[in-house]
């Protein structure tokens, strides 16, 4: 993340003022959870009070020169983590300090910037006196080009030139603190392991195809896999009527969208088709509506089937319903057409990171790549380096369609990943304002950019 205000000035000019008034309102939490150490109060709190820091009106320091990168050493893992959090703090003060304009504009000191620019210069300080005494640069390689490596150096001169902004912030208010406390070294950090995949529970068998419901008849019910149709002693109490009544109207939406999804074939074939989205839709709404319900409800019904003069318990609790629901709930996230987000309440969107696996994917990484499209970035504290076949939650999700004003009109679809790797993809080409995580995935395997992605049923 190091010199991503450089990489990505462009792309955050376009966000609007709104969204920069909330970014400074927040952004002393922020920076102080980035340095690990948010006080409890939350984002009312503001540990430093700019009137109480003591004026300097000159700095005397010496006469800085920028070393040349091939003379210094290597970063260490603990440094160079340490330049991350001093990056990230920088940015937000910088960023800050750009909502009140040019210089030309400081009329008066707003308490909110203030506390995250003393928070930011306390940083700079700290991180000046140390490279001062022990320079360092940073070497990545990255996937695209491995031949050519990046390579930044952090001297005192570099990271005082990074600290301008901030500096002149505090000394045209006269609240610059004193920059010449001897500082302590950066503290050493234990080098993180690779990700190892996570263990996840078996995948549950497909439930058989339902029979179309007899209305002259109570609708038929599938009973818990393994359950004794004949087993008369549950223990269950018996459904009442008003909730039996719903489970009829469910399973006649459940028998009518299986009924349209059926006609696609396999899930490999299913395609988007108005009728079968809002049958689905209709069925989904009611599936986890009785899933919260007989959650906490469970109850039996006898079912008496008047052809064969035979009967059958059914049950009704969140886990034969979510079974049951399986198909039309996952019909209907995969062609739920969004205008923003793709994260959805009751399902969780993972990530397969096949196109990222066995690449580490350093601190700081701005410039990997999924295709032609699509650009990797390591927004943590930790190099990630995904094993083959691992699966990864997405935490954030977003789609720019068409005439979105919230990205300057770009057709992205951004998201990011619970490791924090953030993958950005340009040029979808959406053909419409609203699009679903199918459509997306079609779009960018259609120009040879392999994104897998699958919704997994809460």
């Amino acid at each position: 993340m190091l010199d991503i205000s450089t990489v990505m000035g462009d792309f955050m000019n376009q966000f609007k003022q709104p969204l920069v008034t909330i970014f400074v309102i927040f952004a002393t939490a922020y920076v102080l959870s980035v340095l690990g150490c948010a006080p409890a109060g939350g984002t009312n709190s503001v540990p430093v009070t700019p009137t109480q820091a003591t004026p300097v009106e000159t700095i005397e320091t010496a006469e800085l020169q920028p070393i040349p990168v091939s003379d210094l050493r290597e970063c260490t893992t603990g440094e160079f983590r340490n330049l991350v959090k001093w990056s990230q703090v920088l940015e937000t003060a910088n960023k800050a300090i750009d909502t009140l304009g040019g210089q030309s504009q400081w009329t008066k000191a707003d308490s909110k910037i203030s506390a995250v620019a003393l928070v930011a210069i306390q940083k700079c300080d700290e991180d000046q006196y140390y490279h001062q005494l022990k320079p360092c640069k940073k070497t990545t390689v990255t996937i695209i080009s491995p031949d050519k490596p990046t390579v930044r150096g952090y001297d005192a001169y570099t990271i005082n030139r990074r600290c301008e902004k901030v500096n002149a912030y505090l000394m045209h208010f006269k609240m610059r603190p004193d920059p010449n406390a001897v500082q302590p070294e950066p503290p050493t950090v234990t080098p993180v392991q690779p990700i190892e995949p996570p263990v996840r529970p078996p995948v549950r068998p497909p439930v058989a195809p339902v029979q179309p419901i007899d209305h002259g008849n109570p609708p038929p019910v599938i009973s818990d896999p393994g359950l004794d149709s004949g087993n008369q002693n549950s223990g269950l109490r018996e459904c009442g009527n008003d909730e039996f009544t719903r489970l009829k109207s469910w399973r006649a939406s459940l028998d009518q969208a299986n009924r349209n999804i059926a006609k696609q074939g396999a899930p490999a074939n299913w395609r988007y088709e108005s009728v079968a989205v809002d049958a689905a839709a209709t069925a989904t709404k009611s599936c986890e509506s009785l899933m919260t319900y007989h959650q906490t409800n469970s109850c039996q019904r006898r079912i008496v089937d008047e052809k064969t003069k035979t009967s059958q318990i059914k049950i009704y609790n969140r886990e034969t319903l979510r079974e049951q629901c399986q198909t039309a709930r996952l019909y209907h996230y995969e062609f739920t057409q969004h205008s923003e987000s793709l994260i959805v309440p009751n399902a969780r969107l993972i990530f397969d990171t096949s196109a990222l696996a066995g690449h580490t994917l350093a601190v700081g990484m701005i410039d990997g790549r999924i295709g032609e499209q699509c650009f990797v970035s390591n927004m943590s504290d930790r190099d990630v380096t995904y094993g083959h076949g691992q699966q990864a939650l997405v935490t954030a999700a977003r789609v720019y369609p068409p005439q979105n004003s919230d990205n300057g009109g770009l057709q992205m679809f951004v998201f990011e990943t619970e490791h924090g790797i953030k993958v950005e993809c340009y040029g979808v080409e959406y053909p419409g304002v609203k699009t679903s995580k199918s459509e997306v995935v079609r779009l960018l395997m259609q120009k040879g950019t392999q994104i897998q992605m699958r919704y997994e049923l809460n």
